[in-house]
C-alpha cells in the first residue's frame, strides 16, 4: 500500500500591516507531527517563510516583503476609510508558490491552517493556487479563522471542510474521521509535537508549554476556544526543546503560551529549573515573551527564575491601571499586583529595558483619558509601554455587546481588523501612539 502524503499550508497574510514576530503555525506544526507519527509522508509550503526580510533587529524579528493585494467584493476602496494605509499580501510571490507547487507530487490531502479571521483573503488566494495544481484534492481548513467564524469559512471557494476545534485532542479527531484514520489515542495526545524538521532555516522557533488559560475576560477568545488550561508533559517539553537546540539556525525561541505562569509551582518554575540544569540548553536560546504574562502571578521566585533564563523580551499584561474598569472586565490583575510584579522582576535583577506594558485601548466603553493615565502609570513604573488596540473576537462577550450596534462586524470579518478600525479615527489613534512614543523615548 502506497504510504499516504499530506500537504501543509500556511497561506498569505492580507492585511493593512503586519510584521514577523516570531510567526510559526504551532497548529499546523503539532498536526503535521501527528500525521508523521502515523506513517505519512509529508510536503511543507509556508507562503510567509520565504518572504521573512533579513532581520533587522537583534531579537530576529524582521519585516516581511509586501505587494499589492485587492480588497474583497464586498469592501471595495471606496468604502474604506482614507487614512493613507494601503491594503498588501504578505509573504512570497505568487509566481514564487506555482513554481515550489509545481515541484510537488500530487497530495492525498492538503491541510490550510489560518490565523486572524480579518486574513481570509489570503487564505483565499492561497486556495486559488492549490486549486489550480491540484483541483480534485480534499482541502480542509483549520486554525484561528475556522474556529471563530466557522460559517464564513466554510463558505470559502474550494474548501472541502474546516476543522473548528482549536484544542489539539478534538481538532485530531475531527481530522481522523475526515482521513479515515484512527482517533488520537491519549498517549500520542501525551506526547504530541511540532514536526520542526519540516521547517526550513530560520532565526527562530516558537515553544507551547500549555493549552488554554484560566482567565474569562470578555475580549478573549481563548477560554472558549482553547478551554481550561493545561500544560504540557515536562519530559515531552524538554525533548522538544533538545531537538530545537541541535539545529544551528535558531537562536530566538519565543514562548506562545496565554498564561506560561499559572500554577507555576507545578509547571514553570520546574521547567525553568531543568533548563538551568542542562548544559546543552542553558544559554542556548534566547528568550522572548511576546504573549502578555500575567502580573498577578510574578512572585520572587518566578522572577528569578526569569533573570536567571535571561528572559530577553518581557510584556507584562498591566491592560490598565483604572481598578474599577479592570475588576469589570475580568479582574485578572490590579494596579498593585503590576507594581509588585515590576518590583519583584527589578530586585531579580532583569534589566529594566526588557520589560514592557501592554496597554488595551479601544474597547467599548473605555475612554481615551483612562488609556493615557494607564501609559502614564506604567511609565513611572519605569516601564516601557505599547498600545494594543481592540480587535473584536467573534464568540466573545464583548463581540457579541458591539456587533449588536455594529451589525457589520458580523457581515465583513475586515471590519474586525483593530488596524482598520483606527483607521476610521485617526487623529484619535495618532494622539494615543504619539504619546507612546514620547514616554518610550524619556526612558531611553
Amino acid at each position: 500500500m502506497a504510504q499516504p502524503r499530506a500537504l501543509l499550508v500556511q497561506p498569505w497574510i492580507a492585511d493593512f500591516a503586519a510584521y514577523d514576530f516570531w510567526i510559526h503555525p504551532l497548529g499546523l506544526l503539532f498536526v503535521a507531527g501527528f500525521l508523521a507519527r502515523r506513517g505519512w509522508s509529508l510536503d511543507w509550503l509556508d507562503l510567509l517563510a520565504g518572504a521573512r526580510v533579513a532581520p533587522s533587529r537583534a531579537d530576529g524579528r524582521g519585516p516581511l516583503a509586501a505587494r499589492a493585494f485587492a480588497l474583497p467584493d464586498g469592501l471595495g476602496a471606496n468604502r474604506l476609510p482614507r487614512a493613507g494605509r494601503s491594503y498588501r499580501g504578505y509573504g512570497i510571490s505568487a509566481g514564487a508558490a506555482r513554481d515550489r507547487l509545481a515541484t510537488l507530487a500530487r497530495p492525498d490531502v492538503i491541510l490550510l491552517t489560518s490565523q486572524m479571521t480579518y486574513w481570509y483573503p489570503g487564505v483565499r488566494a492561497a486556495v486559488r493556487q492549490l486549486r489550480r495544481r491540484f483541483p480534485d484534492v480534499p482541502l480542509w481548513l483549520g486554525g484561528g479563522y475556522a474556529a471563530l467564524a466557522p460559517r464564513h469559512a466554510a463558505a470559502t471557494p474550494g474548501v472541502t471542510g474546516i476543522v473548528a476545534e482549536r484544542r489539539l485532542g478534538p481538532a485530531l479527531e475531527t481530522l481522523s474521521h475526515a482521513l479515515r484514520l484512527p482517533p488520537p489515542t491519549a498517549e500520542e495526545l501525551e506526547r504530541a509535537q511540532p514536526a520542526w524538521g519540516l521547517v526550513g532555516a530560520t532565526p527562530h522557533a516558537a515553544w507551547l508549554t500549555s493549552w488554554g488559560c484560566p482567565g474569562r475576560c470578555p475580549y478573549c477568545a481563548t477560554p472558549a476556544t482553547f478551554g481550561a488550561w493545561q500544560a504540557r508533559r515536562h519530559d515531552v517539553l524538554l525533548d522538544e526543546l533538545g531537538q530545537l537546540a541541535r539545529r544551528q539556525d535558531v537562536r530566538h525561541l519565543a514562548i506562545y503560551d496565554d498564561a506560561l505562569l499559572f500554577r507555576a509551582q507545578h509547571h514553570f518554575l520546574p521547567l525553568a529549573d531543568a533548563i538551568r540544569g542542562d548544559r546543552q540548553l542553558r544559554s542556548r536560546f534566547r528568550w522572548h515573551l511576546p504573549n502578555a504574562v500575567h502580573p498577578r502571578w510574578i512572585d520572587r521566585r518566578v522572577a528569578a527564575a526569569l533573570a536567571a533564563l535571561e528572559v530577553d523580551t518581557l510584556w507584562l499584561g498591566a491592560e490598565s491601571f483604572d481598578a474599577a474598569w479592570l475588576q469589570a472586565t475580568g479582574g485578572k490583575v490590579t494596579p498593585e499586583e503590576t507594581a509588585a510584579a515590576v518590583a519583584h522582576l527589578q530586585a531579580a535583577g532583569l534589566p529594566r529595558r526588557r520589560i514592557g506594558a501592554y496597554i488595551l485601548g479601544g474597547l467599548p466603553g473605555q475612554e481615551d483619558a483612562s488609556v493615557l493615565s494607564a501609559l502614564a502609570a506604567a511609565h513611572r513604573l519605569g516601564l516601557r509601554v505599547a498600545l494594543a488596540s481592540y480587535s473584536p473576537i467573534p464568540g466573545t462577550p464583548s463581540f457579541t455587546s458591539l456587533a449588536a450596534s455594529e451589525p457589520r462586524l458580523r457581515q465583513e470579518p475586515l471590519w474586525q481588523n483593530n488596524t482598520l478600525r483606527e483607521m476610521e479615527s485617526p487623529e484619535r489613534w495618532r494622539a494615543l501612539r504619539d504619546e507612546v512614543r514620547r514616554l518610550n523615548s524619556a526612558l531611553s
